[in-house]
């Protein structure tokens, strides 16, 4: 909860609550598990076409990745994509579904798959052919896993 506390002091916006509350606990729980399931589930349905893989994922046949992924590391990237994105997206939350998931979903694609895209361009010899391709890919999962996060988020706050 200090990491809360010391966004609210940083922002200036409270970003789940202001009292103790469990069913607000429970919210941002289950707004965290759904976004670390999100991300999840986007990069397996996603990381075999190189052209909608996230952009670390459309290099697999350099000498620098494993032949088989560290799962359990993994799991933790996951997990920590979640809480990221639960916080960013309480941060910009203002009730409207549309609205709310178009925008996160915006900012993600900003954020992860164009800064992404943009750097692996940069360092890792990403041909700028799948380099466009994956910034346009990206767009629609990106506004998915946003529209989905601002539904649970929606949902949440009807039913805590």
């Amino acid at each position: 909860m200090w990491l809360l506390s010391a966004l609210k002091v940083t922002t200036g916006k409270s970003l789940i609550f202001t009292s103790k509350s469990t069913s607000q606990v429970a919210v941002f729980a289950r707004l965290w598990l759904v976004a670390s399931a999100c991300f999840a589930l986007a990069d397996l349905a996603f990381s075999w076409n190189p052209l909608a893989a996230a952009p670390y994922l459309t290099q697999r046949h350099a000498p620098v990745f494993r032949d088989a992924p560290a799962l359990a590391f993994g799991v933790f990237a996951e997990a920590l994509n979640g809480l990221v994105a639960a916080l960013a997206f309480l941060w910009i939350a203002g009730g409207d579904v549309w609205r709310d998931g178009l925008l996160f979903g915006l900012m993600m694609w900003g954020f992860w798959v164009v800064s992404g895209t943009m750097s692996a361009y940069v360092w890792l010899d990403l041909p700028a052919s799948v380099a466009l391709a994956n910034v346009a890919f990206g767009l629609p999962k990106c506004l998915t896993i946003g529209l989905g996060i601002a539904w649970v988020h929606s949902r949440g706050r009807a039913n805590p």
